[in-house]
């Protein structure tokens, strides 16, 4: 039986081999290595090992042929699916490279290897051209991006640097919108490029990219050059609002002095039209006359400065025309004027009284009538005029005092009265020490011009306590200073003439005083 078997399968191919018979002998060949049996049996086994290894291999090569047809319908499938589209999508691309890199075609006959090779080759065909297709379309839109960033930014390019000066903040700022919506195109644009470096022509990324660096270095520069623009525009609307905000302050200053000066004009109109004396009206009139200075300046300058014609949001409330400024300065310093002159007149007739006084107390010197104590009585009531010349800024009448006979009329009367004088100094010599009178004698005439001053300033409160109540506090604290300085006078040193000058002079002032504060 196995005899037969095994002539019976030695003639029969592998792939007709019968699963039975496979069976029956792998059951037999089971059963010779356990059973001692002749040598036929061992050449059955020996049979049964060659036959068993060939049918392993015939198993191989099925599952390979199976594993093949798979692959080789997977690929049918891709070449339909490919010849499917005019042009591959991207992302099916690079998946039909890989499919097609997982199918194995090592094993397979001539005839299957020339199908492969041509389904290859139309799969390689549809992809090539669909490569070719989004090459180009890339190359294409990197150009359209350029292109359409050259003709958008055309207007700027051709602007010369006069026009961009000409610019205002509005243009400015349109262009700068403009360029800034051209940044996603140049991004795109490299992108694209950048997509296209590696698959297309070399000299082609190379025009590509010498282009999108001359856009972007254009770009570049028109940005800077309209941000610098900007800036300064920027800076000059800084510079114009701080100056808008100065000027209105100045025009606040100068509506407040302008009232103020009108306040002080009606007060001197008023004075104008108002009875009294001379010199009282003139110390009223003074009483402003420092505040007057500084504001009459202050609205000069302005009217005369370009700050003055610049509008802003200050109003000019009843004075809005230049002129009538001016004239209300000129008009207060007029009415003033008129005051000062006044007041001038007044002292020049006084000085000239006294000078008239001074003529007559020489002819009196001459007759023995009058001595050296009137003599300084003339001195001083001209002295206290003269300090109120010279602070008040008289100079036509102070220059017309030094040219006055009144210094040859008093040169005429020391000499006349020289040998008294002498003999009174000689007198006062002989109480001490002569560095020690000279020391007690310039303390005196000090604390003694202070007096003179003190008078005057009393005098000048008392004459505009009477409208003007804020003096009072002034008028108490000279007062006071005028007590302190005749205690601290040294009467040892004094002449009698000096003693009884002061004694008139300070019972004068002590009653006109009482007699201000009473009267109140």
């Amino acid at each position: 039986m196995a005899r037969d078997l095994r002539r019976n399968l030695t003639v029969v191919p592998l792939r007709k081999f019968k699963q039975v018979d496979f069976d029956n002998l792998k059951r037999l060949g089971n059963c010779i290595p356990n059973l001692k049996i002749t040598s036929q049996f061992i050449s059955m086994g020996e049979f049964y090992t060659e036959l068993n290894t060939g049918i392993e291999g015939l198993n191989k090569l099925k599952q390979q042929r199976v594993k093949t047809s798979h692959a080789l319908l997977t690929l049918r499938k891709l070449e339909r699916r490919v010849g499917c589209f005019e042009y591959l999508p991207q992302e099916h691309i690079s998946k039909t490279n890989e499919l097609r890199s997982d199918l194995d075609f090592a094993l397979v006959s001539s005839r299957t290897s020339a199908i492969v090779a041509h389904l290859n080759q139309k799969i390689d065909k549809a992809i090539t051209r669909s490569f070719r297709h989004y090459l180009t379309t890339d190359i294409r839109k990197v150009r359209s991006l350029l292109q359409s960033f050259s003709s958008r930014i055309k207007p700027l390019s051709c602007m010369s640097k006069d026009d961009i000066e000409q610019m205002n903040q509005g243009e400015i700022t349109q262009a700068l919108t403009l360029l800034r919506s051209l940044d996603p195109e140049l991004d795109r644009a490299k992108g694209r490029l950048s997509d296209v470096r590696y698959t297309a022509e070399k000299r082609t990324v190379e025009r590509l990219q010498k282009s999108l660096n001359k856009a972007k270095n254009h770009h570049a520069d028109i940005t800077t050059k309209l941000v610098a623009k900007e800036n300064r525009l920027f800076q000059e609307k800084l510079w114009h609002e701080e100056r808008l905000k100065r000027i209105n302050t100045q025009k606040e200053e100068f509506l407040t002095s302008l009232k103020r000066l009108h306040e002080l004009y009606l007060v001197l109109k008023n004075l104008e039209l108002s009875p009294g004396n001379v010199m009282q009206r003139f110390d009223l009139a003074l009483l402003h006359n420092e505040e007057a200075i500084i504001i009459s300046r202050k609205i000069n300058e302005y009217l005369d400065s370009s700050d003055c014609s610049i509008d802003s949001d200050v109003s000019y409330l009843n004075y809005t025309d230049k002129n009538s400024c001016k004239q209300l300065v000129d008009e207060y310093w007029s009415i003033f004027g008129v005051f000062k002159s006044d007041a001038d007149l007044k002292l020049a007739s006084e000085f000239d009284a006294l000078t008239d006084k001074l003529e007559l107390l020489n002819a009196a010197i001459r007759k023995r009538e009058k001595n050296v104590t009137d003599l300084h009585a003339i001195q001083l009531e001209r002295e206290s005029l003269l300090s109120y010349v010279k602070h008040y800024g008289f100079q036509a009448l102070d220059e017309r005092l030094k040219r006055s006979r009144w210094h040859s009329l008093c040169r005429q009367a020391e000499s006349l009265l020289s040998p008294s004088w002498s003999q009174k100094e000689n007198v006062r010599g002989k109480n001490g020490d002569k560095n020690a009178n000279r020391e007690q004698r310039d303390h005196n005439a000090s604390v003694l011009t202070q007096i003179r001053y003190q008078e005057r300033d009393i005098r000048r409160y008392c004459s505009v306590y009477v409208t003007n109540k804020g003096v009072k506090l002034n008028l108490n604290g000279t007062y006071g200073q005028l007590k302190r300085n005749i205690n601290i006078l040294n009467e040892e040193y004094l002449s009698n003439s000096t003693k009884l000058i002061l004694e008139s002079k300070l019972s004068a002032i002590s009653e006109l005083y009482a007699s201000t504060i009473n009267d109140q």
